[in-house]
């Protein structure tokens, strides 16, 4: 098998993978009712002469902050990722890009240089976990969920 061949099936395939499993998660939230598009000014005694400002409907609702949302969920996949078996290609897609991408493997030019992993990472940093570390934290669900728990619920009002 030639060199491109083992690179598509090893690194490729599984990568497309990846993004397209991301892809349909991020179109499956956004296209999710929440309470908060169910609620109409009349049920938070809301007169249409006053100024009130979107913290305060958050605040009355109950809402958390959209970015606290989408950061409980993007842990929530991570661990998810973490949890799968290591013959499942978005696994071994999730390893491949925590190792670090083939030494010969460049981004083209103009390519963003944050990832989602770079995201991850970032979200993690907060609660002083790297990649690794929290992928060992992953493999124990109930402490995952306790992690996700505390990372997110730091900014919520």
């Amino acid at each position: 098998m030639s060199s491109l061949t083992q690179y598509h099936q090893d690194f490729l395939v599984p990568t497309l993978h990846l993004v397209l499993s991301v892809f349909i998660i991020i179109h499956r939230l956004s296209h999710s009712a929440s309470p908060l598009h169910l609620t109409s000014p009349d049920h938070l005694n809301i007169q249409w002469t006053e100024l009130i400002t979107s913290d305060e409907v958050r605040s009355r609702t109950g809402q958390p902050f959209l970015s606290d949302t989408v950061h409980r969920h993007r842990l929530s996949f991570y661990g998810h990722l973490n949890h799968a078996d290591p013959w499942q290609d978005h696994y071994r897609a999730l390893q491949a890009c925590i190792m670090g991408p083939p030494v010969e493997w460049r981004r083209r030019t103009g390519r963003p240089r944050q990832t989602w992993l770079r995201t991850v990472e970032t979200d993690l940093r907060q609660t002083n976990f790297g990649l690794v570390s929290a992928k060992r934290c992953a493999q124990d669900r109930a402490a995952w969920r306790q992690l996700v728990t505390t990372a997110t619920s730091t900014a919520s009002p």
